[in-house]
């Protein structure tokens, strides 16, 4: 008995907040579909085109070039093959003050000198391997 009470109560609230139009689905859906569908970028919600796309994707992927090239030349300096790796040492041997960025805003992690570098918006999930921000092979 208590928990047909309950239930009502939870679908009773639930329809005064569609009522009074706290909880409006048809607005919010609207919404979502527009951003889906005009090609905005939902971190920065500026429209993107499929170039910038591909071209943001592809200086993600030199900036990780750059920092796995860093990596191998710490590497042979240091004459160990594996083993953890500092964003200080990277950026001496890239000589920069602060790390590259992705243009799409992800970050970027080191891993240890035997892993590639990462960027965290990683693969996009869709055939084209052209919009990836992934480092596959050196």
């Amino acid at each position: 008995m208590k928990t047909k009470i309950i239930i009502a109560l939870v679908i009773l609230v639930l329809a005064g907040l569609f009522y009074t139009g706290v909880l409006d689905w048809r607005r919010w859906s609207g919404t979502a579909r527009q951003e889906y569908y005009s090609g905005r970028n939902a971190l920065t919600s500026k429209q993107v085109t499929p170039a910038q796309v591909m071209e943001n994707a592809k200086i993600c992927r030199q900036n990780l070039r750059s920092i796995e090239s860093a990596k191998r030349a710490i590497a042979q300096k240091l004459g160990k093959p594996a083993g953890d790796v500092s964003w200080s040492a990277v950026l001496q041997e890239m000589q920069l003050r602060e790390p590259p960025k992705c243009p799409d805003g992800g970050e970027y992690t080191l891993g240890r000198i035997e892993e590639l570098p990462r960027c965290t918006i990683g693969a996009q999930g869709n055939v084209d391997p052209a919009d990836d921000h992934i480092l596959k092979q050196f």
